[in-house]
C-alpha cells in the first residue's frame, strides 16, 4: 500500500435521519448522539456524527487527502481512532449507503468542512494520511 497523494472521491446521497456518520471500524464505542440544542455534531474519539439537510436533499460528501474544499467552513479538526485501518462514512447505520477507506491503523487525523453548518449540502472530509478506498 503506497499513500496515494492527491486521492479524491465525491459522493451524492440523500441521508436518512439527517446525520452522517463517519468511524474507525473496529472501534467497540457507540454511535454518538448529537444534542440539536448543544451542536450540530457529537464526537467520541473513534466515531462522529454530523447533522446534514433532510433526506429528499442529496448531499455532497467529498472525501480527499487534500484540504477541505474552498468556501467550506472547518466544524472539527482532530485525531480519530481507526483501529483496522479503516474508515468508514455512511448513513447513522449503514443501511443505505456506507463507503470505506484505507488509512494507517491507530490515530488518523480528520477534518470535516461544510457549506452550512446549520444544514450541510456540501461536506468535506480530509484525512491527509488516507491510503485510498475500498471496493
Amino acid at each position: 500500500m503506497s499513500d496515494q497523494a492527491g486521492f479524491s472521491a465525491t459522493y451524492r446521497h440523500g441521508i436518512p435521519w439527517s446525520t452522517l456518520r463517519i468511524e474507525g471500524v473496529g472501534t467497540s464505542g457507540e454511535i454518538p448522539e448529537i444534542d440539536f440544542s448543544e451542536s450540530l455534531f457529537a464526537f467520541n474519539g473513534g466515531c462522529l456524527t454530523l447533522a446534514v439537510a433532510p433526506a429528499e436533499v442529496e448531499v455532497e460528501i467529498r472525501v480527499s487527502a487534500e484540504g477541505p474544499p474552498p468556501g467550506q467552513a472547518v466544524i472539527f479538526a482532530g485525531m480519530l481512532e481507526v483501529p483496522d485501518g479503516v474508515l468508514e462514512v455512511g448513513d447513522l447505520v449503514g443501511d443505505d449507503f456506507v463507503h470505506r477507506f484505507r488509512v494507517p491503523a491507530g490515530a488518523t487525523e480528520i477534518v470535516v468542512s461544510v457549506d452550512v453548518p446549520e444544514e450541510a449540502v456540501r461536506v468535506g472530509i480530509t484525512v491527509p494520511a488516507i491510503l485510498g478506498d475500498l471496493l
